[in-house]
């Protein structure tokens, strides 16, 4: 049957892009799906990237990877039970893509998923290098 998921681009601006990902697991989970597709939005060139400046996130039970895709990825969060982080505000710097030779896209896995196990991701992104 497969995993009961949907992924959406709330806003896709200039300089940043929102996005909303939900699942609710038949015990399959998920690994290494693409969802966030830099190619894809608005303004992209060739080796435009994304930084993470804000998640929040409900995840009753397991955790979900966000992964930085490229030759070697590189995990950008773990992300259990729920919350509200913001990478851009007072003092905090934005995740940044340190896979080798980045794609710019972001990857999702579950670990741990049984039947029932859900999450609720929103995703703002910054834009580097995109033109207006």
């Amino acid at each position: 049957m497969g995993d009961a998921v949907t992924s959406q681009t709330i806003t896709d601006t200039d300089r940043y892009a929102v996005f909303k990902f939900t699942n609710i697991s038949d015990g399959t989970g998920e690994t290494d799906v693409l969802k966030v597709d830099v190619s894809g939005l608005s303004g992209y060139a060739a080796d435009d990237t994304v930084d993470i400046i804000e998640v929040a996130y409900c995840i009753p039970e397991g955790a979900v990877r966000l992964i930085w895709d490229g030759a070697s990825d590189a995990i950008a969060l773990i992300l259990g039970g729920s919350g509200h982080l913001d990478f851009y505000g007072h003092l905090q710097a934005p995740i940044t893509n340190n896979a080798t030779t980045p794609t710019g896209d972001i990857l999702l896995t579950t670990d741990d998923f049984v039947a029932g196990s859900s999450y609720s991701i929103i995703l703002k992104v910054r834009k580097n290098g995109f033109e207006a």
